[in-house]
């Protein structure tokens, strides 16, 4: 009977330690100009260290959802027809958690045309609020 109840006790603590990971994942939203949903826009993630790529396909609901990814920085990719290329660098994931949400609006236009936004994207717990702009009277 003792050797069952060690037995249990080490199948209970190898779940544990598979339980936890070093992974991340990025979230978001496509929309067009108009905020309206882009349904079925491709969106290809790159790891920026290793160049592997997934690539992903819009929901009904403009929604892409990549999980499993390592912590590391990306790069997202943007293309659907009638609307310009986006990209959108150094999204940073972090472990055990999902990127800040990767919204992002398209504007018309052909795909061979491209907007690409550089900023670092940081976790919601990162976030600093924006400083606040003083404005000189003369200044209107």
């Amino acid at each position: 009977m003792r050797l069952i109840h060690s037995l249990v006790a080490v199948l209970l603590c190898s779940l544990v330690v598979l339980g936890q990971t070093n992974r991340g994942g990025i979230t978001g939203t496509v929309v067009d100009a108009n905020g309206a949903a882009v349904v079925g826009a491709t969106v290809t993630i790159t790891n920026i260290g290793t160049n592997a790529v997934i690539k992903l396909t819009t929901s009904e609901a403009g929604v892409f959802n990549a999980t499993s990814l390592e912590p590391v920085n990306y790069r997202i990719l943007v293309e659907a027809q009638g609307f310009k290329k986006s990209i959108l660098n150094n999204v940073k994931v972090d472990t055990a958690s999902t990127a800040g949400t990767a919204n992002i609006a398209l504007a018309t236009g052909g795909i061979t045309e491209e907007v690409t936004v550089t900023a670092e994207a940081t976790t919601p717990e990162h976030r600093k609020p924006a400083p606040a702009v003083a404005r000189s009277p003369s200044a209107r």
